[in-house]
Formats: structure tokens, C-alpha cells, sequence
């Protein structure tokens, strides 16, 4: 399970994470700039949100994204927040924590920066992690730089674990945690396909993450990330009877039957779809916006 800690420059990022790692005795891992692009969080990712113990992040996608944007830098997610989101933030809704820490007076940060921070603006760079945090539902953690933002931080990250554990197991003991699930496991609506043999989009390894899943779930754009995302080869998913339900095929939609799921859209198989169909065709559009329909109804009275 996982804490991400995202923010600005000394907007004390690794005092957080140093104060919450002595609390809880989660280890930490410090990222920095990464090479060659962010398919390398995939193997960490996998072990950690698998694991009973908690680690703490400092620093992930959404800093290659606000950081490659304003340097320039030559990264997937430079002007592609989306896809950071979608082949790793789904994994933090499941069985993790995402806090972006900012300052409560931007010249404090002003003050603290030197020749070893990156050479960006501060304003800005605050003002980018800002936008992210509200865009993506990254929880947003205000530091006055004194013990009691510290421990405002502390007990607020702690609430949260607390949640997160008492949850990530079903009423019949079963497991929820990628790449068996993924997203947000309160949502709604939930996504079911079947398994197949294409390959997972570069740093992708949960639901759905297929090249051609991907650029179907794209354009749903932040809606996808809204709703949960399972496959038909994970038996005894109780969770889905309480479901709304987007299955993705026949197969999916036996097994859904089977479920008991009384809530259920009746979908293509998208991986056939788009191998069928140009991603602009009528025929893909109109499912699009069915789904879309769907999803925005459902979603609308949870």
C-alpha cells in the first residue's frame, strides 16, 4: 500500500514523509528525475500496493508531468497527465493515498529556494501542482511550516490508512488490490472485460491497460477514472453485485449474469472493437457516448 507525497520544491515533502515514516515505520522511497520515462514505476508499484505494509513515495508521475512540461523535458507525460493517471494513479485509488503538499504563503517558498532546486518559478510551479491536485483528486495538504502542520498531516494521513485497511477485503475475505482491481473501489460503476493476449501499454499492467483499452478509456477521458476496472478471470468478485456494471463482451457479460449483478450496460469487447473500427468511426463514437451516458447517470446519484 502506498502514500504518494507530490508538491513543489521545499514545500516539505521529506519532512512529511520522515514524520509519517516515524510514526507508522513505512519505509521510504525518494524518486527523482527518472530514465527513460515513468514505465519504471510499473515493478515498484506492483510490489508495493501488493503489499500488507505501507510505503511512502516522495515524489512520482505527476512531477514528470508539471516538471517535464516547464523544463522541457523529453516525457510521455509532459503534455500527457491523462495517461500517468490511468497506468498509475488507478493503483493508489485501490489501496493507496495521493497528497500534494503546498504552501500556505508562496514567498515562504520563495525564501527557502537555492541554486539546488530546479530552475523553475515558483508561483508556477505551485500553481501547476494545484491544477493537478484538483484535476486528478489528489488530496491537498496545506504546510504553514510549523510542528502543527506537521501534525495536522500526520493524523489526516493516518485517518485515511485506517479506512483503506478496515476496506481492502470484501465480505468474504477476498482481496481487493491491483492488478485484481483497479480504481476507485467506492465508485459506482465498475468495468468487467475478458483477458486478452494484446500487450499492455508500455508501464501498463492493471485492467484494461491494453494499447487499445487504453485509448478507448482515454477517450472518456477523466470519467475513467471515476469508475472501478476488473476482469472476468477474477472469480467470486462479490463486490459487483452492489455494481452498476460496463461489460465488455460476451464473456464479460455471462460472468456478470453469473455475479448475480442485477445493474448491467452490455458492451463490445474493446479490444475487438478497435481492432475492427478506426477510434473516430460513427460505430465508436456512438458507444463512447452510451457509456459515457451511463457512467455520468450512475455516478450522479452515488
Amino acid at each position: 500500500m502506498i502514500i504518494a507525497i507530490e508538491g513543489p520544491e521545499k514545500t516539505g515533502k521529506s519532512t512529511f514523509a520522515s514524520a509519517l515514516s516515524y510514526i507508522t515505520g513505512a519505509k521510504v522511497r525518494h524518486w527523482g528525475p527518472i530514465s527513460p520515462d515513468d514505465r519504471v514505476y510499473k515493478n515498484m508499484l506492483m510490489e508495493d500496493t501488493a503489499s500488507n505494509k505501507w510505503v511512502i513515495w516522495d515524489r512520482c508521475w505527476p512531477s514528470e508531468h508539471i516538471y517535464g512540461s516547464l523544463l522541457n523535458r523529453n516525457r510521455r507525460l509532459s503534455n500527457d497527465p491523462w495517461l500517468g493517471e490511468w497506468l498509475h494513479g488507478r493503483a493508489l485509488q485501490t489501496n493507496g493515498i495521493k497528497v500534494v503538499i503546498l504552501p500556505s504563503n508562496i514567498e515562504d517558498l520563495i525564501y527557502k529556494r537555492d541554486i539546488t532546486d530546479l530552475p523553475v518559478h515558483p508561483i508556477v510551479e505551485a500553481k501547476r501542482y494545484a491544477e493537478y491536485a484538483e484535476l486528478y483528486d489528489w488530496d491537498i495538504h496545506i504546510n504553514n511550516y510549523d510542528n502543527d502542520s506537521i501534525d495536522a498531516f500526520v493524523h489526516a494521513v493516518l485517518d485515511k490508512m485506517n479506512y483503506i485497511e478496515s476496506r481492502k477485503e470484501d465480505d468474504f475475505g477476498f482481496k481487493l488490490s491491483p492488478p485484481m482491481y483497479a480504481g476507485p473501489i467506492e465508485s459506482k460503476v465498475v468495468f468487467v472485460n475478458r483477458p486478452s493476449n494484446v500487450e499492455f501499454t508500455p508501464g501498463g499492467w492493471m485492467p484494461f491497460s491494453n494499447r487499445y483499452e487504453t485509448l478507448f478509456a482515454r477517450k472518456l477521458g477523466n470519467l475513467a477514472l471515476k469508475c472501478g476496472w476488473t476482469s472476468s478471470y477474477n472469480q467470486n468478485l462479490q463486490l459487483l453485485q452492489s455494481k452498476s456494471v460496463i461489460a465488455c463482451g460476451d464473456a464479460a457479460l455471462i460472468y456478470c449474469s453469473q455475479m448475480g449483478v442485477h445493474k448491467i450496460l452490455a458492451a463490445p469487447d474493446i479490444t475487438q472493437l478497435l481492432k475492427v473500427y478506426d477510434e473516430y468511426s460513427p460505430e465508436v463514437e456512438h458507444i463512447v457516448n452510451v457509456i459515457k451516458s451511463f457512467c455520468k447517470g450512475e455516478l450522479e446519484n452515488e
